[in-house]
């Protein structure tokens, strides 16, 4: 498995991981609306670029960079990471975002994933992480156990109103 920058050659298999989440009801990982997504292809690279060096950010949308893991040509999953948050934030929304394709679960790749992020981070200098998940996102919580962190508080998800255990690892 590679992690790679989101680059256009992945965009195709980016939409069919997109149709995976909405045919299977994958609430945690809807991320375009399949009727916008030729909006989202002409933007989505000035998008990640603007997300990483946070230029032109709305209010509340933290510094992020983006990374897609791919493998034999086939979008596996999207990594997320906040390095640049502060202690409330990431109690709130976690230092790492991930998800992995529908059609890819259950074959380890959310631990493989979840290690990538957490090497990202303490190649930017964060040793102290924090991750969020809901509480009904079982694979998740049990991904980030297989990690290394360790169940710090349980919160409600000021977005969602659901409920979230909030993670911590050293590293």
């Amino acid at each position: 498995m590679e992690i790679i920058k989101p680059n256009e050659m992945y965009f195709d298999e980016y939409l069919s991981a997109c149709k995976e989440s909405y045919d299977n009801d994958v609430k945690e990982w809807m991320p375009v609306e399949l009727n916008r997504f030729g909006e989202w292809r002409a933007s989505a690279l000035k998008m990640y670029e603007m997300l990483e060096s946070g230029e032109g950010l709305p209010d509340g949308v933290p510094r992020m960079y983006t990374y897609w893991c791919v493998e034999n040509g086939r979008f596996i999953g999207e990594i997320q990471i906040r390095p640049f948050i502060d202690e409330i934030t990431a109690k709130s929304i976690g230092h790492i975002g991930y998800a992995i394709r529908y059609s890819m679960w259950n074959k380890g790749y959310g631990t493989k994933v979840l290690n990538e992020a957490i090497k990202k981070l303490q190649e930017l200098g964060v040793s102290t992480i924090y991750i969020a998940c809901h509480e009904s996102n079982v694979a998740s919580n049990i991904v980030s156990k297989k990690c290394g962190f360790k169940l710090l508080e349980k919160a409600i998800d000021e977005t969602t109103n659901e409920r979230q255990n909030v993670y911590i690892v050293n590293v």
